[in-house]
């Protein structure tokens, strides 16, 4: 029973709006999601290969989804589970990993890469 009123705080909420996650904060929540739920990390970042220059500095490019557009991400990450996508942009129901690599205007250009290694959280956040 205490999972599941977990699980109702992180997940089971609408998508959060633009202004509450375009400054990052996506590595704490995806551990509390991963800890509900299971499944893998699914890192977001620039391909460098594609992408020449200072990776340090670019963004991801626009990620449009039911709130809005954020542009200020140079990595995402979030929780893929059985390929289901789920983080603060998605809501309960979570995203097919197909359709959520849509909402990143750049990403053919982009690493969507699945890993059991969970981030680390900045000092700061």
């Amino acid at each position: 029973m205490g999972k599941f009123l977990a699980l109702s705080v992180i997940i089971l909420e609408p998508p959060k709006p633009v202004d509450e996650i375009k400054h990052g904060g996506c590595e704490q929540y995806a551990l509390d999601v991963q800890n509900e739920i299971g499944g893998q990390y699914l890192y977001v970042s620039i391909n460098p290969d594609l992408c020449p220059g200072d990776t340090e500095r670019m963004t991801l490019g626009d990620v449009n989804y039911s709130q809005g557009t954020i542009d200020t991400w140079n990595n995402h990450v979030a929780v893929i589970n059985d390929g289901v996508v789920y983080d603060a942009m998605t809501g309960p129901d979570g995203i097919p990993l197909d359709e959520y690599k849509q909402m990143y205007t750049y990403n053919d250009v982009l690493n969507f890469t699945i890993s059991d290694d969970p981030p680390k959280v900045p000092s700061d956040h």
